[in-house]
Protein backbone atom coordinates (compact mmCIF):
# COMPACT_ATOMS: atom_id res chain seq x y z
CA UNK A 1 0.00 0.00 0.00
CA UNK A 2 2.80 2.45 0.87
CA UNK A 3 4.49 1.72 -2.47
CA UNK A 4 1.28 2.49 -4.35
CA UNK A 5 0.71 5.71 -2.43
CA UNK A 6 4.28 6.83 -3.04
CA UNK A 7 4.07 6.13 -6.77
CA UNK A 8 0.71 7.90 -7.08
CA UNK A 9 2.08 10.90 -5.24
CA UNK A 10 5.16 11.06 -7.46
CA UNK A 11 3.28 11.00 -10.76
CA UNK A 12 0.42 13.18 -9.54
CA UNK A 13 2.96 15.82 -8.58
CA UNK A 14 1.70 16.11 -5.01
CA UNK A 15 5.23 15.64 -3.70
CA UNK A 16 6.43 18.76 -5.48
CA UNK A 17 7.10 21.85 -3.44
CA UNK A 18 8.65 25.26 -3.79
CA UNK A 19 11.98 23.55 -3.02
CA UNK A 20 11.90 21.21 -6.02
CA UNK A 21 15.22 21.55 -7.88
CA UNK A 22 15.61 22.74 -11.48
CA UNK A 23 19.05 22.48 -13.05
CA UNK A 24 20.53 24.77 -15.69
CA UNK A 25 19.68 23.74 -19.28
CA UNK A 26 22.26 21.83 -21.33
CA UNK A 27 22.42 21.68 -25.12
CA UNK A 28 21.95 18.16 -26.52
CA UNK A 29 24.29 17.56 -29.45
CA UNK A 30 22.70 14.35 -30.72
CA UNK A 31 23.68 13.30 -34.23
CA UNK A 32 20.60 13.56 -36.52
CA UNK A 33 19.04 10.22 -37.38
CA UNK A 34 20.62 8.33 -34.48
CA UNK A 35 19.58 6.86 -31.14
CA UNK A 36 21.65 7.90 -28.12
CA UNK A 37 21.62 7.80 -24.33
CA UNK A 38 21.26 11.05 -22.42
CA UNK A 39 23.14 10.83 -19.11
CA UNK A 40 21.67 12.34 -15.92
CA UNK A 41 23.95 12.82 -12.92
CA UNK A 42 23.24 13.43 -9.23
CA UNK A 43 24.83 16.12 -7.08
CA UNK A 44 24.66 14.80 -3.51
CA UNK A 45 26.77 14.99 -0.39
CA UNK A 46 25.66 12.33 2.07
CA UNK A 47 21.87 12.55 2.15
CA UNK A 48 19.93 9.29 1.94
CA UNK A 49 16.71 8.91 -0.03
CA UNK A 50 14.24 6.14 -0.88
CA UNK A 51 12.45 7.62 -3.91
CA UNK A 52 12.77 10.41 -6.44
CA UNK A 53 11.05 12.05 -9.37
CA UNK A 54 12.27 14.42 -12.04
CA UNK A 55 11.05 15.96 -15.29
CA UNK A 56 13.04 16.07 -18.53
CA UNK A 57 11.67 18.38 -21.21
CA UNK A 58 12.76 17.04 -24.60
CA UNK A 59 12.95 19.51 -27.50
CA UNK A 60 11.20 19.17 -30.84
CA UNK A 61 12.57 16.36 -33.05
CA UNK A 62 14.29 14.62 -30.14
CA UNK A 63 11.99 11.76 -29.15
CA UNK A 64 11.95 9.58 -26.05
CA UNK A 65 12.79 6.07 -27.28
CA UNK A 66 11.02 4.23 -24.49
CA UNK A 67 13.80 3.26 -22.08
CA UNK A 68 15.20 4.59 -18.80
CA UNK A 69 18.08 2.85 -16.98
CA UNK A 70 18.94 3.62 -13.37
CA UNK A 71 22.73 3.59 -12.95
CA UNK A 72 23.38 3.03 -9.26
CA UNK A 73 24.49 -0.48 -10.37
CA UNK A 74 25.88 -2.71 -7.57
CA UNK A 75 25.33 -0.03 -4.96
CA UNK A 76 21.62 0.24 -5.66
CA UNK A 77 18.86 -1.02 -3.42
CA UNK A 78 16.20 -3.10 -5.21
CA UNK A 79 14.07 -0.57 -7.06
CA UNK A 80 11.49 0.10 -9.74
CA UNK A 81 11.56 2.87 -12.34
CA UNK A 82 8.51 4.33 -14.10
CA UNK A 83 8.30 6.88 -16.89
CA UNK A 84 5.47 8.74 -18.57
CA UNK A 85 5.68 11.27 -21.39
CA UNK A 86 3.15 14.11 -21.44
CA UNK A 87 1.63 15.69 -24.53
CA UNK A 88 4.01 18.68 -24.34
CA UNK A 89 7.05 16.39 -24.53
CA UNK A 90 7.89 16.44 -20.82
CA UNK A 91 9.19 13.06 -19.67
CA UNK A 92 8.26 12.36 -16.04
CA UNK A 93 10.44 9.77 -14.30
CA UNK A 94 9.84 8.28 -10.86
CA UNK A 95 11.73 5.59 -8.97
CA UNK A 96 11.42 4.05 -5.52
CA UNK A 97 13.43 1.44 -3.64
CA UNK A 98 12.13 -1.49 -1.64
CA UNK A 99 13.27 -4.22 0.72
CA UNK A 100 13.08 -7.86 -0.28
CA UNK A 101 11.93 -10.51 2.19
CA UNK A 102 11.98 -13.73 0.22
CA UNK A 103 9.69 -13.13 -2.73
CA UNK A 104 7.91 -10.24 -1.01
CA UNK A 105 8.61 -6.53 -1.53
CA UNK A 106 8.19 -4.82 1.81
CA UNK A 107 8.88 -1.24 2.87
CA UNK A 108 11.64 0.94 1.43
CA UNK A 109 15.41 0.76 1.54
CA UNK A 110 17.74 3.71 0.96
CA UNK A 111 19.47 4.19 -2.38
CA UNK A 112 23.20 3.71 -1.94
CA UNK A 113 25.75 6.01 -3.51
CA UNK A 114 26.07 9.77 -3.47
CA UNK A 115 27.54 11.96 -6.21
CA UNK A 116 27.64 10.51 -9.70
CA UNK A 117 25.65 8.36 -12.06
CA UNK A 118 21.88 8.46 -11.74
CA UNK A 119 20.18 7.35 -14.95
CA UNK A 120 20.31 7.14 -18.73
CA UNK A 121 17.43 8.09 -21.04
CA UNK A 122 17.28 6.67 -24.55
CA UNK A 123 16.44 9.32 -27.16
CA UNK A 124 16.17 9.31 -30.95
CA UNK A 125 16.94 12.38 -33.07
CA UNK A 126 15.05 12.93 -36.32
CA UNK A 127 16.96 13.42 -39.55
CA UNK A 128 16.47 17.19 -39.35
CA UNK A 129 17.27 17.55 -35.63
CA UNK A 130 19.44 20.51 -34.63
CA UNK A 131 21.05 20.85 -31.19
CA UNK A 132 18.69 22.32 -28.61
CA UNK A 133 18.52 22.73 -24.84
CA UNK A 134 17.38 19.99 -22.48
CA UNK A 135 16.57 20.78 -18.87
CA UNK A 136 16.05 18.60 -15.82
CA UNK A 137 13.36 20.18 -13.67
CA UNK A 138 11.12 19.55 -10.69
CA UNK A 139 13.60 17.05 -9.23
CA UNK A 140 12.54 15.82 -5.83
CA UNK A 141 14.17 13.22 -3.58
CA UNK A 142 12.39 12.01 -0.44
CA UNK A 143 13.17 10.25 2.83
CA UNK A 144 11.46 7.17 4.21
CA UNK A 145 9.11 8.77 6.70
CA UNK A 146 5.36 9.22 7.02
CA UNK A 147 5.41 12.55 5.16
CA UNK A 148 7.98 11.62 2.51
CA UNK A 149 10.13 14.56 3.67
CA UNK A 150 12.14 16.19 0.91
CA UNK A 151 15.93 15.87 0.61
CA UNK A 152 17.23 18.93 -1.31
CA UNK A 153 19.38 17.32 -4.03
CA UNK A 154 20.05 18.29 -7.64
CA UNK A 155 20.01 16.13 -10.78
CA UNK A 156 21.36 17.51 -14.04
CA UNK A 157 22.24 16.58 -17.62
CA UNK A 158 25.84 15.28 -17.70
CA UNK A 159 26.05 14.81 -21.46
CA UNK A 160 25.74 12.10 -24.09
CA UNK A 161 27.10 8.59 -23.80
CA UNK A 162 30.58 8.52 -25.37
CA UNK A 163 31.43 12.23 -25.03
CA UNK A 164 33.90 11.80 -22.15
CA UNK A 165 35.65 15.15 -22.56
CA UNK A 166 32.33 17.05 -22.78
CA UNK A 167 33.21 18.95 -25.97
CA UNK A 168 29.89 18.00 -27.62
CA UNK A 169 31.64 15.83 -30.23
CA UNK A 170 32.02 12.04 -30.04
CA UNK A 171 35.29 11.36 -31.82
CA UNK A 172 38.67 9.62 -31.76
CA UNK A 173 39.81 11.84 -28.89
CA UNK A 174 37.05 10.40 -26.69
CA UNK A 175 38.12 6.88 -27.69
CA UNK A 176 41.74 7.66 -26.82
CA UNK A 177 40.78 9.04 -23.39
CA UNK A 178 38.63 5.99 -22.62
CA UNK A 179 41.53 3.70 -23.56
CA UNK A 180 43.90 5.63 -21.28
CA UNK A 181 41.40 5.45 -18.41
CA UNK A 182 40.92 1.71 -18.94
CA UNK A 183 44.62 1.06 -18.21
CA UNK A 184 44.64 3.19 -15.08
CA UNK A 185 46.01 6.47 -16.36
CA UNK A 186 44.80 9.74 -14.84
CA UNK A 187 42.62 11.66 -17.29
CA UNK A 188 41.68 15.22 -16.30
CA UNK A 189 38.08 16.25 -16.91
CA UNK A 190 37.02 12.67 -17.64
CA UNK A 191 33.22 12.18 -17.53
CA UNK A 192 33.03 8.59 -16.25
CA UNK A 193 29.22 8.39 -16.46
CA UNK A 194 29.35 8.54 -20.26
CA UNK A 195 32.38 6.26 -20.78
CA UNK A 196 30.76 2.84 -20.26
CA UNK A 197 29.16 2.83 -23.69
CA UNK A 198 28.46 -0.92 -23.82
CA UNK A 199 26.82 -0.88 -20.35
CA UNK A 200 29.12 -3.65 -19.07
CA UNK A 201 29.77 -2.16 -15.60
CA UNK A 202 33.25 -0.87 -16.31
CA UNK A 203 35.43 1.18 -18.66
CA UNK A 204 37.65 -0.89 -20.94
CA UNK A 205 39.17 -1.16 -24.41
CA UNK A 206 35.85 -2.38 -25.83
CA UNK A 207 34.23 0.93 -24.89
CA UNK A 208 37.06 2.79 -26.65
CA UNK A 209 36.62 0.62 -29.74
CA UNK A 210 32.86 1.26 -29.89
CA UNK A 211 33.33 5.02 -29.59
CA UNK A 212 35.94 5.01 -32.35
CA UNK A 213 33.66 2.96 -34.63
CA UNK A 214 30.76 5.31 -33.88
CA UNK A 215 32.89 8.38 -34.68
CA UNK A 216 33.61 7.08 -38.20
CA UNK A 217 30.09 5.81 -38.86
CA UNK A 218 30.69 2.07 -38.44
CA UNK A 219 27.95 1.85 -35.78
CA UNK A 220 24.91 4.09 -35.62
CA UNK A 221 24.35 4.18 -31.83
CA UNK A 222 26.06 3.74 -28.50
CA UNK A 223 24.72 2.07 -25.39
CA UNK A 224 22.53 -0.96 -24.86
CA UNK A 225 20.83 -0.66 -28.25
CA UNK A 226 21.10 -2.46 -31.57
CA UNK A 227 23.85 -0.64 -33.44
CA UNK A 228 25.06 -2.82 -36.30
Amino acid sequence: MKKALLLMALFAGSLLSANAQTAAPVTAFVKPGTTQWLAIQLNNGSDKYVAFQLDVKLPTNLAYAGSVQLLRKGETAPHEVYSNQLADGTLKIASFSYKEEGTTKKGNDVFKGENGDLLLIKVTASGDYVAKNIQVGEAKFVKNDANFTEVPLTAYVAGLLGDVNADNIIDAQDASLILKKSVGKVVDGFEAIVADVNEADGVDAQDASLVLRYSVGKVSSLGNVSNE
